[in-house]
């Protein structure tokens, strides 16, 4: 599948002091394009992936890398890719550039499972979204 981007800016509540944007922000940020990536990269309306009453897609895993700050007021680029998809989930990594810079300031790693909204077990990635993480 073809890597997602959207955009954000740091805020001025998202920021010490020096100008610096929180470490934990990332991870909202990640999110952010996860949910924009589903809904319009995937195709999949939000109540189907995020309110559905069979299934849900928690988090198994997740992992930040920072090298470089990120600075209020800069616009960046966050660009999301999946990594792996396997028989009940999924890995997407998120990187976090800023204009004119190869290199990411920042990585985001998180694994996710299906699992079956009544019993919490894991369930197989239903078809017709398991179609969709493959698609080129």
């Amino acid at each position: 599948m073809q890597p997602f981007s959207s955009s954000f800016t740091v805020r001025f509540d998202e920021a010490d002091p020096a100008g610096i944007g929180f470490f934990g922000h990332v991870l909202r940020y990640h999110h952010h394009a996860y949910e924009s990536w589903v809904v319009q990269h995937l195709g999949i309306s939000y109540k189907e992936w995020f309110l559905n009453s069979e299934f849900g897609i928690p988090l198994r895993r997740s992992e930040t890398e920072h090298f470089a700050p990120l600075e209020v007021g800069q616009t960046y680029t966050i660009t999301v890719t999946v990594v792996e998809t396997r028989d009940s989930g999924f890995s997407l990594e998120s990187a976090i550039t800023a204009p004119g810079e190869a290199s990411p300031r920042a990585l985001v790693r998180t694994i996710h499972v299906f699992i079956d909204s009544k019993t919490r077990g894991k369930i197989a990635v239903p078809p017709h979204i398991k179609g969709k993480l493959l698609a080129k």
